[in-house]
């Protein structure tokens, strides 16, 4: 009997075992496909740029997106703007976007004062008209020189995309000074801009004053009295509506932040390529609108000075440029940012692919090309010139012949270039030289 007794023990013993292995066995596996299945939905939700990259860019690269038809370029002066200019210009015609018209070539608005709608024309089957706030600001963009004002941001579509591009202020200085004052040579067709100046009355009339001569003149001659003072004084700045006499570090500061928070892109010429593709991004554009091949505008080289080896030199452009400095700072390390966002191994593959685009277009048009020069990302790409040398419009004139009176001279142009009433151009034309526009000889 307790042989029976222990026989039945040992059966049920083995028997709730086994039970236990089996129901952990049926568990573990259960939990397994949750987990395996959970982790399979993770993959699929959220892919890994690190080890799916590839992946990530075909979907980044079929999105679909429309082209933004709301944008203003704001267009600063000697950082590769019009390069810029010229592929915006290309993606304008190519939708039809209706622009507003600039009015002494090449500003915009009353320029070099804060643009002023009163000052904006439009045209309409082909006739030139002032703007209108109620008809015109939902369609029209502006893309030409022109001094930014916060103003606009209460005019445009809510929509709408702000844009720049700035450049490192050392190199953005001697571009200004070598093309402004530094050669020998004067545009006739740009009489009413004086375009020698400040460098001209700095230097003291004398048109053979080195860059670092000129910097030590400033301190004496350059004052915001000076007609034109803005262009060897934070000019970059200058051209996004800040004061370009700020030298104190805390309005510094909100004067950065100010033009921080409404602009949407600031483009750095000196990591031009990478700046092309994030605007791709900011306005939908296809590759196909950063190709440039058709500019016909010789890219200038310069012997850039490192102001290094002028230490009194460099302190003085250093209180110059104090504002723009910081502005540059702040850019570039904005524009790094935003390529991290957009992912370095990706933005490295773009320029590649917009690099290799440029140079099999250079190669499919080359026997319509006469002349090679450095383009703004270091490499080579050659530019078309039609008809006759750019540098043939350029004539040696005395610089004093310019008339005493610059806002009849202004007023004349004006009215030549839009067809439009003497006192409407006579207005636009005293705002002009109200803002530091005009030339007293």
């Amino acid at each position: 009997m307790m042989s029976i007794l222990k026989k039945l023990k040992f059966i049920c013993l083995v028997t709730t075992f086994c039970f236990v292995i089996w129901f952990a066995m049926v568990t573990n596996s259960t939990d397994n496909d949750t987990v395996k299945a959970r982790f399979q939905a993770q993959r699929i939700s959220k892919p890994s740029f690190a080890s799916n990259s590839e992946n990530m860019q075909l979907q980044q690269d079929h999105q679909e997106c429309s082209p933004e038809r709301h944008f203003v370029y704001i267009k600063t002066h000697k950082t590769g703007s019009t390069t810029l200019y010229k592929v915006v210009e290309n993606f304008v015609r190519k939708h039809k976007i209706k622009k507003a018209r600039k009015d002494i070539r090449p500003f915009l608005g009353g320029y070099p004062g804060h643009l002023d709608l009163r000052f904006v024309v439009v045209s309409e089957n082909k006739q030139p008209r002032p703007i209108d706030r109620q008809k015109d600001m939902d369609n029209v963009i502006f893309s030409d020189h022109f001094r930014y004002t916060h103003s606009m941001k209460k005019l445009m579509p809510k929509n709408t995309k702000y844009f720049t591009i700035i450049r490192d202020p050392w190199r953005h200085f001697q571009s200004a000074f070598h093309y402004y004052y530094g050669s020998a040579t004067y545009n006739t067709e740009l009489q009413e801009t004086c375009f020698k100046y400040p460098f001209y009355q700095v230097s003291e009339g004398h048109h053979n004053t080195s860059i670092i001569q000129y910097l030590r003149k400033t301190e004496k001659n350059l004052n915001s009295s000076v007609p034109w003072f803005f262009r060897s004084r934070n000019y970059q700045s200058f051209d996004l509506g800040l004061d370009p006499m700020i030298d104190d570090d805390q309005k510094i500061k909100v004067a950065v932040d100010k033009i921080s928070l409404d602009v949407d892109l600031v483009l750095i010429t000196d990591y031009f390529d990478q700046s092309l593709i994030l605007l791709k991004e900011l306005l939908c554009m296809e590759w196909a609108d950063l190709l440039n091949a058709d500019d016909d505008g010789k890219k200038h080289k310069y012997d850039f000075t490192d102001i290094r080896q002028f230490p009194e030199a460099e302190k003085i452009f250093q209180k110059l440029y104090k504002l723009d400095t910081a502005l540059y700072r702040h850019f570039n390390d904005t524009l790094w940012r935003k390529i991290d966002a957009y992912g370095r191994e990706r933005m490295d593959r773009d320029v590649t692919t917009l690099r290799s685009m440029r140079r099999s277009l250079a190669e499919k048009r080359k026997h319509e090309y006469q002349e090679e020069f450095e383009d703004l990302s270091g490499h080579k790409v050659k530019f078309y010139l039609s008809g006759e040398r750019e540098s043939a419009i350029f004539r040696i004139t005395n610089f004093h012949r310019l008339p005493k009176d610059m806002t009849t001279l202004l007023t004349r142009k004006l009215q030549k270039s839009y067809n439009l009433n003497w006192d409407y151009c006579k207005n636009m034309a005293q705002y002009m030289v109200a803002n530091g526009g005009g030339c007293p000889i």
